[in-house]
């Protein structure tokens, strides 16, 4: 029987900022945020002790993946338990529906909406624990790049494509047009056990290089498809590839990329500083029609280890 992962998942670690003390310092004394601001991840230009370092992981967190039988009770207390209620196996592909929201506009973004406000068209793609398709303090491909800066997919898609060839991208899903700032979209992607992350980019535009999207939602977890809808609020990020500070400012290369980061009120001296803003969107992913409802998976059970280095 096929196992849902066979693979152990690797992170590396980076700080983040809970926004609820603006200490500069490691030792810096308490100086709350007031308000408090949206969690971050900490790059080389974040504000701070950490402004203009590079620094590598701090550390590495691993879930270690192990196969183990069930455990067997003696006939004589085994609890009998009626077929119906049997583990069942899990369809080996599942259908997902992803749904952008669209919250940009004039009156809730005052002075963050440039004319002709729109997003590029998504691009989705469902892949295993071993690739990801872009992510914060990271580097941003070229294919990433071409979307955030020019709206374009036709790199990503290049890229995703060389994915599938070696079996870490399972589908692939492009809007056909650009999405209005003020409306929505949905597509469906499919999934199966060893392809169960999605993730999703399309350009804020116009913009120097920024986008948002979502990264490795997992939706199957616990021997289960997911069921429940996955709701994000969407940030725009910085694809780190271009210095301009405006919707609208001319073409300045960043030399050399730094890596994606979150854009806040706080990140730089871009159009976005000093400036409380609400989310631009919202990201949620439904099951489609015809998906599993609960299925179970045995008769092997897994046992996950997560190990922080």
């Amino acid at each position: 029987t096929a196992l849902p992962i066979s693979t152990d998942y690797v992170r590396e670690n980076f700080p983040y900022d809970a926004g609820t003390d603006n200490g500069t310092e490691f030792i810096s004394p308490n100086s709350p945020s007031s308000p408090p601001e949206n969690i971050f991840l900490i790059t080389n230009e974040t504000t701070g002790i950490f402004f203009g370092k590079n620094f590598s992981s701090f550390a590495t967190t691993t879930v270690k993946w192990k196969a183990t039988p069930p455990t067997s009770s003696p006939a004589s207390t085994s609890p009998v338990v009626p077929d119906t209620l049997a583990p069942t196996t899990p369809a080996s592909t599942q259908t997902y529906d992803v749904v952008f929201e669209s919250m940009w506009s004039a009156a809730n973004h005052s002075g963050l909406f440039p004319p002709d406000a729109h997003w590029s068209p998504i691009v989705i793609a469902s892949h295993s624990a071993s690739y990801y398709m872009w992510r914060t303090g990271a580097l941003a491909s070229t294919g990433v790049k071409e979307v955030a800066e020019l709206g374009s997919a036709t790199t990503l898609r290049a890229e995703l494509v060389a994915q599938q060839q070696k079996g870490t991208v399972l589908d692939i899903a492009i809007a056909s047009g650009r999405i209005s700032a003020g409306a929505g979209f949905s597509l469906k992607i499919k999934v199966d056990v060893d392809h169960p992350y999605v993730s999703a980019v399309t350009m804020m535009a116009p913009s120097p290089d920024w986008f948002v999207g979502i990264r490795d939602v997992n939706l199957y977890a616990g021997d289960k498809w997911r069921t429940a809808e996955y709701s994000r609020d969407n940030f725009p990020y910085d694809a780190g590839t271009d210095s301009g500070f405006d919707f609208t400012s001319a073409n300045d290369p960043t030399n050399p990329p730094v890596n994606i980061f979150l854009i806040t009120k706080t990140t730089g001296d871009d159009v976005f500083f000093n400036k409380t803003f609400p989310k631009f969107g919202v990201t949620k992913i439904r099951a489609g029609e015809g998906s599993a409802a609960s299925l179970g998976f045995g008769p092997m059970t897994t046992a996950l280890l997560v190990v922080l280095s």
